[in-house]
């Protein structure tokens, strides 16, 4: 065995602590390797999300009890699953510390309405964060009701691994897999140095997750072949997973696959270790981000706070390009400190004049374009670089629009509107379509957006940019985990102008294609039901409420006359059909 970072942890005897997000997952992806290292130096294997709630469950949490073969009782399951546990880390000496947490599929939301409270008697669906598997659960969005639960996460973790000076953290890479391993994941990179991922197994079989298609957001350290024997034992004492896992039978072994992820690059190392990177990576790609702005104003500093906490990647370049409200001193001052290149223009010009003249400042390999009242998440802009180190075909990626928390009931009603647009968007084609192509984070290819031609006078300038990356040959991802949240109009009148923009895109664009786009606006009846069906499940009321603004912006658009303006407030619109 010829391995610089395990041949130094064992020669220094550097502990190694493997976050599981559940109770089967480290021995599933990393066996191995844990029973290599338990021989040679400490190893803790902690398990995050090992408890179930009280009745009433869910549909898809009773479906999960009756292929583990325990019908309606989640306490037996889990209590099993905790005994397999101990019996597989027996076999190598370990014994695993278990949080007590609840898994996604019982974690039920932290305040429920009396409305939500009585529906729940007759769907409990409607008291859960997570209320079904496969669209909430396998989605791998964490919600934003588990932001205080992540905290503890991070604090228990702190307590167990914060007395320690050196040690390797080991965790999911989460890739298309489980929101519980994206949430582990997330915790670990927010609050230590030094952490490994490994590719989630059998996820990575299932979602056909490859070193070359891990990307932008990690690099491959190494895989791990040795200690299989006893890999194989220690998975076979998950007896209640066997079936679902592994429903042919068998239980196929692979070579243990860990990467580091990009942000190791840039953090402090601990004295005395030398064995964090392998400089072998491919070359990565440099990013721009550029803001356009009319307004100026205190908005523009938590949106580049946000970006500027940037997780797994590097931004080169952030490019503000300001007009016709003055930026105050102390914000000119923040910006700064925060690294934005500020660019005054004396004479007002549209979005897409700005976009223009960020687009020729940018000699990045991708120029990003969001705007001035926007929340990335912390991997989002990791994200984007993943997609696009798809392949050179890939010349724009789409991101995923979520509301920020509704400060007002109007607020939220919109909310389910962003929500219904955003699942349309991400379901419909794999997500290639011009629903997801929102001017509130659009990314390109910086060398094939030179080629486009954009009027300056276009409206709907984010769908006209997808229709023309598609005319050109170029190729769209949507990346589903680059997430960015939105503020909501404060009242109807305000909601009822970008409604009527949106609403004359088809008219207003075909005039610039040569090919009938009449086709790419229909959106498929299916898609639409279930989207609107998952936010119904959480949001009945809300949603039926949207319906009524839906109809009334339909009922009520405003004449061309008074929305052909270039000039449009695209900062304050909802980014929904709506």
């Amino acid at each position: 065995m010829n391995n610089e970072i395990i041949n130094n942890i064992i020669r220094e005897k550097i502990p190694c602590f493997f976050i599981s997000p559940h109770l089967d997952d480290a021995a599933l992806s990393a066996g191995g390797l844990i029973a290599y290292l338990s021989q040679h130096t400490h190893v803790e294997v902690i398990d995050v999300f090992t408890e179930a709630s009280p009745k009433p469950y869910t549909l898809s949490a009773k479906a999960f009890l009756r292929q583990c073969g325990y019908a309606d009782d989640a306490d037996a399951l889990f209590d099993a699953r905790r005994k397999e546990d101990l019996c597989a880390y027996g076999t190598i000496g370990i014994t695993p510390r278990n949080l007590g947490l609840a898994d996604a599929l019982w974690r039920r939301l932290p305040v429920v309405s009396a409305v939500h409270r009585a529906l729940s008697h007759v769907l409990p669906e409607f008291s859960f964060i997570y209320p079904t598997f496969r669209v909430h659960v396998a989605g791998g969005h964490v919600s934003r009701h588990d932001r205080e639960l992540a905290k503890k996460i991070g604090g228990e973790l702190q307590k167990i691994i914060g007395e320690h000076e050196r040690y390797y953290i080991f965790c999911p890479l989460a890739v298309k897999t489980h929101v519980d391993h994206v949430l582990v994941r997330d915790v670990c990179l927010k609050n230590f140095q030094h952490v490994i991922v490994w590719s989630d197994f059998p996820y990575c079989l299932v979602n056909g997750i490859t070193p070359e298609k891990v990307g932008a957001f990690a690099r491959v350290l190494f895989t791990w072949e040795d200690n299989m024997d006893e890999k194989k034992r220690m998975v076979s004492e998950y007896k209640s997973q066997l079936q679902g896992l592994f429903p042919t039978g068998g239980i196929p072994l692979i070579s243990e696959v860990y990467y580091s992820p990009q942000q190791q690059g840039t953090q402090r190392k601990t004295s005395g270790d030398k064995s964090h990177m392998n400089n072998d990576a491919k070359k990565q790609l440099s990013i721009t981000i550029g803001i356009p702005t009319r307004y100026g104003g205190i908005d523009l500093v938590p949106t580049i706070e946000s970006v500027r906490a940037s997780i797994g990647v590097v931004i080169d370049r952030l490019l503000v390009v300001a007009d016709r409200t003055p930026i105050p001193p102390e914000i000119k001052n923040r910006l700064r400190e925060l690294g934005v290149e500020l660019v005054w223009n004396d004479k007002e010009g549209t979005w897409v004049k700005k976009i223009k003249q960020m687009l020729a400042m940018c000699t990045t390999d991708i120029f990003i374009t969001t705007q001035d009242d926007v929340i990335f998440e912390p991997n989002t802009v990791a994200e984007i670089a993943k997609a696009f180190e798809e392949g050179e075909h890939v010349t724009m990626v789409s991101s995923a629009i979520l509301p920020l928390v509704a400060k007002t009931f109007f607020e939220s009603i919109l909310s389910v509107g962003v929500r219904v647009s955003g699942r349309i968007a991400s379901f419909w084609n794999g997500g290639d379509n011009y629903l997801s192509a929102s001017g509130r984070c659009l990314s390109f290819r910086t060398k094939f957006m030179e080629k486009f031609e954009i009027p300056e006078q276009i409206i709907n300038a984010d769908a006209f940019l997808y229709f023309k990356n598609k005319e050109l040959g170029g190729v769209m991802r949507h990346a589903s985990q680059s997430i960015v949240c939105i503020d909501q109009p404060k009242t109807l009148r305000e909601q009822l102008g970008p409604s009527s923009r949106y609403q004359i895109s088809k008219t207003e664009l075909s005039r610039y294609f040569k090919n009938d786009i009449s086709a790419e606006y229909r959106i498929p009846l299916y898609v639409g039901v279930r989207a609107v069906f998952a936010e119904f499940l959480r949001r009945p009321f809300r949603t039926l409420a949207y319906v009524g603004v839906f109809a009334y912006t339909r009922a009520r658009r405003l004449p061309i006359t008074k929305i052909a303006n270039p000039f449009w407030n695209r900062g304050k619109e909802a980014d929904s059909v709506g």
